[in-house]
């Protein structure tokens, strides 16, 4: 079984102070089932990390909204500058993005430097 990874940010993305929000780049999800794994990183060293990532789903590919039905966040608070991959299982929609929102003591300096998602099916960037 082959697996598609795809860049779901162009560069660097600020998220920087205590209210920031950021989305990724959509991508269109695979017809069936299929594993997930994202990998991110956050940086640069020096501040202080504290980010919430979820995942925001939609049919349209316009109206994003987190599933009612979701067990929560992907992170609840990723605290730290090392690479991470995670598992997770997105629900049967056409398309998603992940959502990060700055928490309470998160730095000023705070960059998502790395975030792709691998998938057991093909994937594709919404726009490419």
């Amino acid at each position: 079984m082959a697996i598609s990874y795809k860049e779901l940010i162009d560069s660097s993305v600020a998220i920087s102070g205590t209210t920031a929000l950021a989305r990724s780049n959509a991508v269109e999800l695979p017809v069936g089932s299929a594993d997930f794994a994202l990998e991110y990183k956050f940086g640069p060293v020096g501040g202080t990390v504290e980010v919430k990532m979820e995942i925001e789903q939609s049919n349209d590919g316009v109206n994003y909204t987190v599933p009612d039905d979701f067990s929560g966040a992907l992170v609840s608070a990723a605290n730290d500058t090392d690479r991470h991959i995670i598992a997770f299982s997105p629900r049967p929609t056409r398309f998603a993005r992940i959502l990060f929102t700055a928490l309470t003591t998160n730095g000023v300096t705070t960059t998502i430097d790395v975030l792709n998602l691998s998938c057991s099916a093909n994937l594709r960037i919404v726009g490419e």
